[in-house]
């Protein structure tokens, strides 16, 4: 799955694969049409990161907020060099580091004093993150979809990375958030796909609204089916293994 998101870097040349930084502007041969799941570029990049992830989740928080730091510099003095658009605004592993980063920071920042996090104050500060989504949309207005130096985005991110210790603090033993998030990561995958499948429908073709519903419940529908048949089968299978291995080190 390591280079699903080389396509966002690559253009149809004269018949020929060719090095782009405009991916999206260079017509219907884009080489991202191409791709079965679009949406997994993103994959790539976390994979890279949870290669990375063993050499730096332990180090001291001092040393990860250095290279959180390093990760911000780099984007902006390659946005002061013209390199802001996407695919450099949110889809560049150096630049989205820092993004990976802030979640190491603020898990580190949940463990340094769990009972920080707990409490009113805490949980006002988690719920204001679903606030800000929901507002989001809104709050942007006709500011780019895409450029990451939006005001309104970078403030969302901040509150997010503020407010993760206290969303894990109050939710890391729900079993319903735990199902959410089995469900959230094939919903992610196959949402392109749904709406690929249904783009044609007469049936949906004068009402978003309608069209939207059919989205959301087909792609949900799918998503417990990957969950329920794939994903837990997978699961009991590994922890099958992971039985078996242990087993043996101990008998030897």
């Amino acid at each position: 799955m390591i280079g699903q998101d080389l396509p966002l870097w690559l253009k149809i040349d004269e018949g020929h694969l060719a090095w782009t930084t405009q991916a999206f502007d260079t017509g219907p041969k884009d080489v991202f049409h191409f791709m079965l799941i679009p949406v997994a570029w993103s994959l790539s990049l976390e994979l890279c990161f949870y290669l990375l992830a063993p050499f730096i989740a332990r180090r001291p928080w001092q040393q990860i907020a250095m290279l959180f730091a390093a990760s911000v510099a780099l984007r902006i003095g390659a946005a002061l060099l013209g390199y802001s658009a996407d695919p450099f605004s949110y889809r560049f592993f150096p630049f989205e580091l820092a993004l990976f980063l802030a979640g190491v920071l603020a898990y580190k920042a949940w463990a340094a004093n769990r009972a920080r996090w707990e409490g009113q104050g805490p949980r006002l500060l988690a719920l204001a993150v679903p606030a800000a989504t929901l507002a989001y949309p809104w709050l942007l207005g006709s500011a780019s979809q895409t450029a990451f130096f939006e005001p309104v985005r970078i403030g969302y991110l901040l509150l997010l990375a503020a407010a993760l210790p206290a969303i894990h603090g109050w939710s890391r033993n729900w079993a319903l958030d735990r199902q959410i998030g089995e469900l959230s990561y094939p919903l992610y995958l196959n949402q392109l796909l749904v709406m690929g499948l249904l783009a044609g429908w007469p049936l949906l073709a004068g009402s978003t609204t309608a069209r939207t519903f059919a989205v959301t419940l087909i792609s949900l529908a799918l998503a417990w089916v990957v969950v329920r048949f794939i994903d837990r089968r997978i699961e009991v299978w590994r922890h099958h293994l992971a039985t078996r291995a242990g087993a043996a080190q101990i008998g030897g």
